[in-house]
């Protein structure tokens, strides 16, 4: 945070201590002096800042000891003292007290202080759920964050980008934490986050909703975080179109995505598949095969499995897709769609979904879908089938089973 001048305001009165050079001087009614040893003086820190300045330890705390008496900020509007340790406390009759410092203050300097487009501090530099940052909220409805994540800046968060952003869940969203500020972007608003972008008045664009999921971290997350306009145009871009059967390799495709590859954007963007508790690793799985070269990249398979009966003709198709993306040591996302079932003779009939599962296990990663057939009218003779698909990094590097030992069968 950058030191801020004594000039840009009014100071107030100095320490007693200080003005008679005298240690044994009594501080004034609600004030308390502090020696500062390496500026060699006393400052006088009062009120309501002097009772944020003892909850945070005092000189002995976080903030360390005053570098500036109390000032009055421009316009009457305010006070406020700085420290040591790169923080500041700022008071205002309608927000109180608090402390703000750091890139976060940097970012606050930036904008104009207590006078810019924030207005005072409402909270104290607060840490995120999870740890993952830094935040202060401010006067004017709006927020500044940090992310080591994101880098060394902090970054304003506010109006309607904002909103949406609060709505989707903060930082712990789809979204992330800010990468930047907003800016100007196709007649409107635009702020880039970690995984996906927030627009404020921008019309949907295809091209450029394509390029955001190819170029992010987790295509998959940035595909989930997307808005119903953006989401639709993503839907009906004219992209080549890929099939594969159960027979060919994963095909290595650049956006993880369903238009491209005759998938269901919905099934996607809304699972229905839920994450499975962790359980241990099977061991008949093949460690030796966890590190195989593979490129890095997004990849999707398409599955199916038919199901014998005694005599020997085909009674059942089960199917599932799968994508998952590679950084060339591990998945690093997986999800399962485009599931269905089909009898292949008279009598059999595909009823519904049973249920379905995947689990993540960095090196592999495996889906699972359960269907129910039936034989004949109503339900009276039903059939469960499970199929199972395990991946790693990409090209011939899956297989598929009947089961994933996830679960019991």
């Amino acid at each position: 945070m950058p030191p801020r001048p004594d000039s840009d305001g009014e100071r107030a009165s100095q320490s007693p201590k200080q003005q008679e050079g005298n240690a044994q001087a009594r501080a004034l009614p609600g004030c308390a002096d502090f020696w500062n040893a390496e500026m060699n003086r006393w400052f006088m820190v009062c009120g309501r800042i002097l009772d944020k300045y003892n909850e945070f330890g005092g000189p002995g705390g976080k903030l360390g000891p005053p570098t500036s008496d109390e000032i009055t900020n421009p316009g009457n509007t305010g006070k406020r003292t700085s420290f040591r340790n790169d923080s500041s406390i700022y008071w205002s009759g309608t927000t109180d007290a608090h402390q703000i410092g750091g890139a976060i203050g940097a970012e606050w300097a930036r904008q104009g202080w207590e006078g810019g487009n924030h207005g005072y501090p409402t909270t104290d530099e607060l840490s995120t759920p999870g740890g993952g940052g830094k935040y202060n909220h401010f006067q004017k409805n709006s927020s500044i964050y940090y992310s080591p994540a994101t880098g060394s800046a902090a970054y304003t968060v506010w109006g309607a980008i904002r909103e949406t952003w609060a709505q989707a869940g903060w930082e712990n969203s789809q979204h992330g934490f800010p990468k930047g500020n907003e800016f100007n972007y196709g007649g409107g608003k635009r702020q880039n986050f970690q995984y996906n972008v927030i627009d404020w008045n921008v019309a949907p664009n295809e091209q450029d909703v394509t390029t955001r999921v190819r170029n992010s971290p987790d295509p998959i997350r940035t595909l989930r975080a997307l808005n119903a306009a953006d989401l639709e145009a993503y839907k009906q871009g004219s992209w080549p179109r890929t099939a594969t059967n159960s027979s060919g390799s994963a095909t290595p495709i650049d956006v993880v995505a369903a238009r491209e590859r005759n998938l269901d954007v919905e099934k996607l963007t809304a699972p229905d598949a839920q994450p499975l508790p962790s359980e241990s690793v099977p061991a008949e799985v093949d460690n030796s095969a966890r590190a195989a070269a593979a490129p890095a990249g997004c990849y999707f398979k398409r599955v199916e499995s038919k199901w014998r009966s005694r005599v020997g003709f085909d009674a059942l198709a089960q199917w599932m897709t799968l994508q998952w993306c590679w950084n060339g040591t591990a998945v690093t996302s997986y999800d399962v769609s485009d599931r269905g079932g089909q009898g292949l003779v008279p009598g059999w009939n595909y009823i519904a979904q049973a249920g379905g599962g995947k689990q993540n296990f960095g090196w592999e990663a495996r889906g699972y879908v359960n269907d129910t057939f039936g034989l004949g009218f109503g339900t009276a003779f039903t059939a469960n089938t499970q199929l199972c698909t395990q991946v790693r990094g990409g090209g011939d590097k899956y297989s598929s089973r009947n089961t994933c030992n996830l679960t019991e069968a």
